[in-house]
């Protein structure tokens, strides 16, 4: 009885010894684990101590930094015998921890001056090199990353701490900047194999990357993406399909046309399910029949509807494109809410062709711009900020050398400038016979709003988000006052016509609840047959409010437009709507 309570009371007093190291923490030490070593190099400005300086795999390895006299920490890491970086926590100030790998550890610290904030980059392919310029800076400051990819590798993603921050791109150069906020700021860059031979040098090969790294889309065959084909009515509900997550579906025999077992069958009940793309009246959902273009549209505005549940209300208008009249009507208001939201480009300027097949690259941008999202290569949160506009106190043209007292164009100028629609070119210049280019009018209209603050991206292959007129471009596109070109640029230094910029005014006039009503005959000018179908209503609207006159029986619709001109058509504009 004695043994067996001596037995028991020895037994416990180990348990107790075990428990109480186990509630000290997990640093007691197993003397027959593999010790790995713990080495702290010295670091400027600040003394770092270890807690132990041999430690096994799985335990806590605990860091003290104290940063000298007007010097913060930045940033402490221990690396492994690969080169890989394992982040310390903060636990207490001053104090950091993490677990300990099976390897032997290197601890490292960022000191920098009270007031500076740290950048750290980080990738997980050692061939890959990613550097910032400055590697430290003031709130406030651009700092510049640069990343540089070994052959065959490309950028898959480019995440940024904290998340908020605004990381711009400069488009395919591998180098993207960021405003430096007031604290320390960490860009991971994850690169991707670069598979697809056939996308190279695009300007889809991004977006074709997002859509298959995102799951969207796949490649066809080994190494090829196949671009240019036309994506058909199978492919199209199938993409929908994954970008819902592939939710459990009940599969039916809905069509004659699709055997049990087939990879798409699902696809279609879920599309019918959700009203988003339906069969024929013969039973048949015809799989490999291309989709077109207003086909896409519609049933990604009923996907955007009827599963993310998206306000798809969006008002919008077709007044620039020629062939308006070609679209269904079934497809009318979502073809409206496609080209209002980016995600339903003309082919050109004034054509939209709806009938018009889609190949596989569009499809790529189609389904990334419906959630705002873009390519790895095009991290842009938001546009770049435009600087203000100087308040004027006095009249412009007292200031501007080339423009006359006597002048015709006057009081446009006066009125465009001291109201900040436009600016002078450098200090004492209008250049009054200076031609207006795309982003110029886009700028002009995005002025007469009063700059309203913009959501979503930049999406052009020629833009990068950091133009000083990205927002007015962001901000036109998504009302529809002006569409990119077929090949996903926006050609800005492009120079507008007249008939073009009243169809802008026009569509902004109808944006902003203006009266459109009467008639005017452009009969009267010799030249008002050449008006194109777009324009014709803008136009006539234009003539009738005596924002376009004309000249000697001229109309010039198809003429570049003038700085002097435009600021004369947006002061009757001004005056139309009761702006002094």
């Amino acid at each position: 009885m004695k043994k067996t309570r001596a037995y028991l009371i020895l037994t416990l007093a180990i348990l107790l010894i075990l428990s109480v190291g186990v509630l000290a923490g997990k640093n007691v030490i197993d003397s027959n684990a593999v010790q790995h070593s713990v080495t702290a190099p010295e670091v400027s400005h600040a003394a770092v101590s270890l807690s132990q300086t041999d430690l096994p795999a799985g335990r806590t390895l605990e860091v003290t930094v104290l940063p000298e006299h007007g010097y913060r920490t930045a940033f402490v890491w221990m690396e492994d015998a690969s080169g890989n970086r394992i982040t310390m926590t903060e636990e207490k100030e001053t104090e950091y921890k993490a677990v300990m790998p099976d390897s032997d550890v290197t601890v490292a610290a960022v000191i920098l001056p009270q007031g500076s904030f740290g950048i750290r980059c980080d990738c997980g392919d050692p061939e890959t090199t990613v550097q910032a310029e400055p590697s430290s800076a003031a709130p406030g400051e651009e700092v510049r990353v640069t990343v540089k990819l070994p052959e065959g590798k490309r950028v898959q993603s480019v995440e940024a701490s904290p998340a908020e921050m605004k990381l711009y791109t400069v488009r395919g150069s591998g180098v993207y900047t960021f405003t430096m906020p007031e604290e320390d700021v960490t860009v991971q860059v994850s690169p991707g194999t670069r598979v697809f031979s056939d996308v190279e040098d695009t300007w889809y090969e991004n977006y074709v990357y997002a859509a298959v790294d995102r799951g969207y889309m796949a490649g066809v065959g080994p190494g090829l993406f196949q671009p240019e084909e036309p994506v058909t009515r199978a492919q199209a509900v199938q993409s929908l399909y994954a970008m819902d997550g592939y939710p459990e579906t009940e599969l039916r025999n809905l069509y004659a046309d699709i055997p049990e077992g087939t990879w798409y069958a699902k696809a279609t009940v879920w599309a019918a399910d959700h009203s988003i793309l339906n069969g024929f009246d013969d039973n048949t959902f015809r799989p490999d029949l291309p989709i077109t273009r207003q086909q896409m549209a519609t049933a990604i505005h009923r996907y955007a509807s009827n599963v993310m549940a998206m306000d798809a209300t969006e008002r919008s208008t077709l007044a620039p494109f020629q062939d308006r009249d070609s679209v269904a009507g079934y497809a009318s208001a979502s073809v409206k809410w496609a080209v209002s939201r980016g995600i339903l480009d003309g082919i050109t300027p004034d054509l939209l062709e709806p009938e018009g097949i889609v190949p596989r690259s569009q499809l790529a941008a189609m389904l990334l711009a419906l959630n705002d999202e873009r390519p790895s290569q095009q991290v842009v949160s938001e546009a770049a900020p435009v600087e203000e506009e100087p308040e004027v106190t006095t009249l412009p043209s007292e200031d501007l050398e080339d423009v006359k007292d006597n002048a015709w164009y006057l009081d446009g100028v006066n009125f465009t400038v001291s109201h900040g629609y436009m600016s002078p070119i450098g200090e004492h210049e209008f250049m009054p016979k200076g031609l207006v280019t795309r982003q110029q009018a886009t700028r002009i209209l995005y002025a007469l709003d009063g700059k309203p603050a913009v959501t979503g991206t930049v999406s052009y292959a020629d833009l990068t988000g950091q133009e000083g007129y990205a927002d007015a471009v962001i901000w036109a596109t998504q009302h529809g006052f002006i569409t990119g070109y077929f090949d996903a640029t926006f050609r800005p230094d492009a120079v507008i016509t007249r008939q073009q910029f009243v169809a802008m005014l026009y569509k902004y006039a109808f944006y902003k609840g203006y009266d459109l009503s009467g008639s005017v005959d452009l009969a009267q000018f010799a030249d008002g047959g050449e008006v194109v179908p777009y324009a014709m209503e803008p136009m006539c609207w234009a003539v009738r409010n005596q924002i376009v006159q004309g000249s000697h029986g001229i109309l010039g619709p198809a003429e570049q437009l003038t700085r002097a001109q435009v600021a004369c058509m947006i002061h009757t504009f001004g005056l139309y709507r009761n702006e002094k």
